[in-house]
């Protein structure tokens, strides 16, 4: 919620924005071990205070006290509570209130998708469990991180999975069947290209902590990868609900709509995680290939002006790069150095969009190669590819392009059966 801090916009629009019909805004101040919470109330759509109320505490009640403050808002909501809900509602212990502070910032830094963000995190987690044990909290977060510089592209080698599996054995010695441990399975499973596994591992956490926003946003993205979009749509809707204001879940939907043929759908909520976070790369690399799905070059090309320059000669500034002279018709393949070409690597999402660049510029061989890449790391959603990509249908009638499509149907149709 920090991402709000200061802002000018009325309760109206951040309703809008969150799709809530409340807010409840707030203030907490700590002295020593003192705490003092102050909150308030208020109907968006009326933008007026319904309550107020002042809690006073200590550190230590921290998460007594976070659970008194929802209890009392359902309370004046008129909210009844199931006994699903009552269970969520138990306060955790004083004494994991440090591991929990330490996973909240390290979780903030990761999500930056940038190379000294990440290193701050590790460091983070790595100080946590040095403080603090050897937490599965901590070291799913940990494992979790490591895999950040693989998506990112920083690291593509298996160094971050090494790290990522050493995470997981040392979680399953301390806590067994854990949902840490089936969150850890499940990313590890998706960086290995293994997307039934990441599914059934995911699937696991989701049952067992249904509000996880990593659990719940990594199923949603193999759930579209792998054509099975009706299943991710009412995970998309939960994701928003619960985490509205991490960049990335806000592209999800417009993910859904492209995937089903509805690029133009996709824009905005493409521009919505771009505006939440405007100096990530990767955002701006996604709204880029997102404008020109739809045909919109100059937009993607004002876009690409908008990455901080440094960022231009990294992997994503020169993929983007990339993607925008082709689309112009003035494709440069020097842009696709060895190290961009080590970050397309580490993702199905990134070989996709060097397959676009390649079959703008018309160069199909390429185009195919980079797709089957793509679908080795788990791209099978056999409607997109086979009629749904205004872009790959330059492709239709590639003898090698159509005998992929062939090899994507069977698997789409085998997947999970």
């Amino acid at each position: 919620m920090m991402t709000l801090r200061g802002t000018d916009e009325t309760a109206t629009a951040l309703g809008q924005l969150l799709g809530v019909r409340y807010l409840l805004e707030g203030a907490v101040r700590q002295s020593g071990e003192s705490l003092r919470i102050n909150v308030r109330l208020i109907d968006a759509e009326q933008d007026d205070q319904v309550w107020s109320n002042r809690y006073v505490g200590t550190l230590a009640q921290l998460f007594e006290t976070e659970m008194q403050v929802a209890r009392d808002t359902l309370t004046v909501m008129r909210h009844a509570l199931t006994e699903e809900e009552r269970s969520v509602l138990v306060p955790r212990s004083a004494a994991s209130l440090p591991v929990w502070q330490c996973v909240q910032q390290a979780r903030t830094e990761a999500f930056r998708w940038h190379r000294e963000a990440i290193d701050r995190a590790i460091v983070l987690l790595e100080e946590g469990i040095e403080r603090y044990g050897e937490d599965p909290e901590l070291l799913a977060a940990l494992g979790r991180a490591w895999l950040q510089y693989r998506e990112a592209g920083i690291d593509p080698t298996e160094e971050p999975l090494a790290r990522a599996r050493d995470c997981l054995t040392r979680i399953q010695a301390i806590a067994g069947d854990s949902f840490r441990g089936a969150l850890l399975r499940g990313w590890i499973g998706y960086a290995e290209g293994r997307v039934e596994v990441a599914v059934r591992a995911l699937s696991e956490a989701v049952v067992r902590y249904p509000n996880n926003p990593d659990a719940l946003a990594l199923l949603v993205n193999c759930y579209l990868i792998t054509g099975r979009v009706s299943l991710a749509r009412p995970l998309i809707d939960r994701l928003l609900m619960i985490d509205p204001l991490t960049p990335l879940n806000r592209c999800m939907p417009g993910y859904a709509e492209l995937l089903e043929g509805h690029p133009e759908r996709a824009v905005q909520p493409y521009r919505d995680m771009v505006s939440l976070d405007p100096g990530n790369p990767i955002g701006r690399l996604f709204l880029c290939w997102v404008l020109i799905l739809n045909d919109r070059q100059d937009e993607a090309a004002t876009t690409l002006g908008g990455f901080p320059p440094p960022l231009l000669e990294t992997p994503p500034g020169r993929l983007a790069r990339f993607l925008v002279a082709a689309a112009a018709g003035a494709a440069d393949e020097t842009l696709l150095t060895s190290d961009v070409r080590a970050f397309a690597g580490a993702s199905d999402f990134f070989h996709r969009l060097m397959a676009h660049g390649f079959t703008l510029a018309g160069d199909s061989d390429a185009a195919v190669d980079a797709l089957t890449h793509a679908v080795d790391q788990g791209f099978i959603n056999h409607p997109y590819l086979a009629q749904h990509d205004p872009i790959l249908r330059r492709l239709d009638g590639h003898a090698a392009f159509e005998t992929l499509l062939a090899r994507v149907h069977e698997r789409w149709e085998a997947f999970l059966a």
